[in-house]
């Protein structure tokens, strides 16, 4: 454990390459929409999403990888 913050410990952690900072990124993308506080990041006013959008690194109907539908997402959020 590198390090405590607010009770919770979080360890420091270098993007190796590429392809872990891609992961990393969709990682901190999908944290929004996995507990349901959106449907999609792009609902996300304030995401670094949009400028992802905007250089054409993510699609705006990106899920993460993540293989449901959204009619799945929305289904989960219900519960």
């Amino acid at each position: 454990m590198d390090a405590v913050f607010d009770g919770v410990p979080f360890w420091e952690h270098s993007i190796w390459d590429e392809h872990d900072y891609e992961k990393h990124m969709d990682y901190l993308h999908f944290n929004p929409v996995k507990p349901g506080l959106v449907k999609m990041i792009i609902d996300l006013p304030y995401s670094s999403f949009h400028r992802y959008v905007k250089q054409g690194v993510y699609p705006v109907n990106w899920l993460g990888g993540i293989d449901f539908e959204i009619d799945d997402c929305e289904q989960s959020q219900l519960k």
